[in-house]
């Protein structure tokens, strides 16, 4: 029972205060409801009282979804809002409401007159999400918005406005970035970062830390230097030029290595910072031995689309960096694409750290809680089942060959296909989904398969998942946000079948009530009135309604026919619920959704998705993965003594040995993942500190702080140069002539010593800063100027645009150096030197050290090279 768990002791007081609310509320009308929510916040702001309002606001979004929804928050939902609302993690197993839970904390933080971000992984479940719940939220008087790719910048600035918004976290975090680069204030699309929630939290701050988001533009580097590249690893040879490490997928030269590239490219040395021809030939090697098509990426349309590893998707704006999309190319024999230079770029990691108040849902959180509570500070809250599972969990079958392992899985699913039980298979990559596909259709089996290559199905396939008979292959895309309903998804189950019935009626050769019974009656669609057919019989001689596509047929109906409309879809839903509750029911005595796993995924917590589709909020289900000594997992993460305790132990059927063989193999895989990330991260760290400060400085220009940000840099260019100037041992003399002629002042600098220089400098400069932006104005603009010479706002804009341009340029440059610094120090681990530690001693110097043009220098000189100073 769930009032036993220490999860319910936490919040168990709150709850039973808000079951004993909602009480109050069961008499009110649904607009004196709403008024209750925003008077609500109103009260909030005069009491801030907390438990009141949380109390409160969660009754008052429980009650509007029972009202709304016919849906009322279990215990269990409660508890978890609550925990979101406190800061937490949830781990909350599939089935069990996280979309409700996330209700009850974005009302409360409403209440608070705080915003929300509803973050989701793909556009899809961002536009279910919001249709789902956006009735609840309406009744409360809640404005909420949707955010989808494609969206211009209007639409985008609307739906950000709202105070719950759903977005994807690729979108968001990229509309943030371009928030970044913007010269106007009314173009910042996202005003602040309050409250998020994410969902399948551990999905994008875990699995995406690997993916930097970059917004950059192309550069002039010529296609041939890459194909130079490509062609010179082709005539190296392993063992003798370079040594493979597939732990890390990673390639070594070797001395004769070495010697052998820089003879082929006709170069003295390989390392240098311009042309860095080492780490672009040990890319190039890693592209040739380790990226393998229909695994790590496809060709579509004659372009490389990456696959996500994690969630089997494709990753639409996702490119390589350091020469690797340009060697997928050349190996693919596709046009070279141009190598980009970055204009800006952050991470999820470090875009998800600004929110003031971060939390986040999932089904698989505990197993990374080690990792939230180190990076994000978050604890993760394991909220107890409603219903206790009834999945069960076949022991691991395993295999010498993945031939041996192929066959028994269609075995298997021939066997439980005969039965009618639904299936799902799970599958690593593409490639395995695919021999899986061909071995079904050789066995004259009918499925449906989900992976990157027919990603727009998605919807469709998943609805259909849970039916009887149905077998469904899916890579890991079928692991997250996804939700397998015993007998399919009913709402798609209706208006699927309310279009063929109505299509049908449409395109029957003479068609006559006795003909379209008998179809309904060899469909099982029972108990329908005669009207219904009447209505039927009716269309089919409206001109309209036999002319008209069958796509759309509904949108018809609903406009010219609204009460036939009305009248065939309740009869008809009406027969459906019946015929979805008797087809559930036979579905869960044959044991519920059974879920295959080909191969073991290289993290515990991916399984664990991949079983979790099964057996939803006390449904029946079963999982059973198959393993071979020719999968990844066993190949590649153990040693050459443990794959032959393997293989002995698949001989002898030593099941305890062979499990703890294969959890040392996930372990050592998941330390890894690990290891990276971690590494990935203190990289970041270096730079995003770096951002933080130039993102400081650059806001104080765009929010029209112009004067004093030009006299800022201006005092800090001329002290750091002073400093450097000095140590060079120059006299006074020389160092007032180098001021004068960088600055570009041309009347004499009269001053007796250096104490009075730099007030001198600031003075003369500004004096001409006038001049100089007055120039620009009529140089950039003179049209209108000529009009509005006088406007303090003109002159401000235009002041701020160049200002601007000067500083993301210097930007630009800053993150290009920090990449090239990143590709180049990482030869040092080779010769036992930490390349993280080299890493932040050279970007430090690089942001502070005036013998690279600093933001300051690059900011004044910019200035005045727009027009000399007389």
């Amino acid at each position: 029972m769930i009032e036993n768990n220490k999860i319910y002791k936490k919040f168990g007081n709150l709850v039973s205060q808000i079951n004993d609310f909602e009480n109050k509320l069961i008499d009110l009308s649904n607009n004196e409801l709403k008024i209750k929510n925003l008077n609500l916040r109103e009260q909030y702001k005069k009491t801030k009282n907390l438990e009141l309002l949380i109390i409160e606001s969660f009754a008052l979004t429980r009650e509007m979804t029972k009202r709304k929804l016919n849906l009322r928050h279990f215990n269990s939902q409660i508890i978890a809002g609550l925990a979101l609302a406190y800061g937490y993690i949830i781990d909350m197993k599939t089935g069990e409401g996280k979309t409700l839970a996330a209700a009850l904390a974005a009302n409360y933080m409403f209440c608070k007159n705080i915003k929300t971000h509803l973050i989701t992984t793909n556009d899809y479940l961002a536009k279910r999400d919001k249709r789902a719940m956006e009735t609840v939220y309406e009744g409360l008087g809640i404005k909420t918005g949707l955010i989808q790719k494609n969206m211009s910048f209007s639409e985008k600035q609307l739906n950000y406005n709202a105070d719950i918004t759903y977005v994807t976290s690729t979108v968001l975090a990229f509309d943030h970035l371009e928030d970044t680069l913007t010269k106007k204030p009314n173009q910042i699309l996202i005003k602040s970062l309050d409250f998020c929630i994410i969902d399948e939290i551990d999905s994008i701050l875990i699995d995406e830390i690997s993916t930097p988001l970059i917004i950059s533009e192309p550069t002039e580097q010529t296609k041939t230097y890459f194909k130079k590249i490509y062609k010179v690893i082709k005539k190296l040879k392993p063992h003798i030029h370079y040594i493979i490490n597939r732990l890390d997928k990673s390639c070594i030269l070797t001395t004769n290595g070495i010697e052998r590239a820089k003879k082929l490219l006709k170069v003295k040395k390989l390392y240098d910072r311009k042309t860095p021809w080492i780490e672009y030939l040990l890319n190039a090697l890693k592209i040739e031995i380790f990226f393998q098509k229909d695994i790590d990426y496809i060709v579509q349309e004659n372009k490389i689309k990456l696959i996500d590893e994690f969630t089997g998707r494709i990753s639409e704006d996702k490119q390589l960096t350091y020469g690797l999309q340009q060697f997928i190319e050349i190996k693919e024999n596709l046009n070279i694409s141009s190598k980009s230079k970055t204009r800006t770029l952050s991470t999820f990691q470090n875009f998800f750290l600004q929110y003031t108040n971060l939390v986040g849902m999932t089904g698989t959180g505990k197993e990374s809680e080690k990792e939230f509570q180190k990076i994000f500070n978050l604890s993760v809250l394991e909220i107890p089942k409603n219903m206790s599972s009834k999945r069960q969990d076949n022991p691991n079958l395993f295999y010498l060959t993945k031939t041996e392992m192929y066959n028994d899985v269609i075995k298997l699913i021939k066997q439980i296909h005969q039965k009618g039980q639904p299936i799902l298979v799970g599958t690593r990559t593409i490639q395995i989904s695919e021999t899986i596909a061909k071995l079904l259709t050789k066995n004259k089996l009918r499925y449906r398969l989900l992976n990157a290559k027919v990603e727009n199905s998605e919807s469709e396939i998943i609805a259909l998942a849970g039916t009887r008979g149905a077998i469904t292959i899916a890579t890991n895309m079928a692991g997250r946000g996804t939700d397998i309903i015993l007998g399919g998804n009913l709402k798609f189950y209706i208006n699927q079948t309310f279009n063929d019935i109505l299509n049908l009626a449409r395109t029957t050769n003479n068609p006559d009530k006795k003909k379209i019974k008998e179809w309904f009656k060899q469909k099982k669609f029972l108990h329908l009135p005669e009207k219904f057919f009447d209505i039927l019989m009716y269309l089919t001689k409206q001109k309209d309604f036999i002319n008209i596509s069958k796509e759309k047929l509904i949108t018809l109906l609903n406009n010219s026919y609204p009460s036939y409309f009305y009248y065939l879809k309740k009869k008809l839903t009406i027969v459906l619920k019946n015929k979805h509750i008797y087809e559930t029911q036979i579905i869960k005595d044959l044991g519920g959704l059974y879920v295959i796993g080909v191969e073991k995924n290289l993290s515990i917590r991916i399984d664990n998705q991949l079983r979790g589709r099964c057996s939803r909020q006390g449904d029946p289900g079963i999982s059973q993965f198959f393993i071979s000594l020719e999968d990844e997992l066993v190949t590649e993460y153990l040693n050459e003594m443990s794959k032959k305790v393997f293989a002995y132990s698949i001989k002898k059927k030593s099941f305890k040995t062979l499990n703890y063989l294969l959890l040392t193999a996930q372990y050592a895989a998941e330390e890894k993942e690990y290891q990276q990330r971690q590494s990935q991260f203190d990289y970041n760290r270096v730079i995003d500190k770096q951002r933080q400060i130039f993102n400081n400085k650059r806001s104080k220009v765009l929010q029209n702080k112009i004067e004093k940000s030009i006299e800022d840099f201006l005092y800090k260019f001329i002290n750091l140069k002073m400093v450097i100037l000095k140590n060079k041992n120059m006299s006074d003399k020389d160092i007032i002539d180098w001021f004068q002629k960088t600055l570009q002042i041309k009347t004499p600098i009269r001053i007796k010593s250096l104490k009075n220089l730099k007030s001198t400098l600031i003075n003369k400069v500004m004096l001409r800063y006038e001049t100089i932006l007055k120039d620009i104005i009529i140089a950039t603009n003179y049209a209108r100027y000529r009009d509005r010479n006088n406007d303090p706002y003109e002159k401000a804009e235009i002041e701020k645009v160049v200002i601007l341009e000067i500083m993301d340029n210097w930007w630009s440059k800053q993150i290009n150096l920090l990449e090239s610094l990143k590709e180049s120090v990482q030869w040092q681990s080779y010769i036992g030197i930490d390349p993280l530690n080299i890493y932040r001693q050279e970007a430090f110097y690089l942001f502070n050290s005036q013998k690279v043009e600093s933001l300051e220098e690059s900011v004044i000189l910019g200035i005045l090279a727009q027009e000399k100073i007389d």
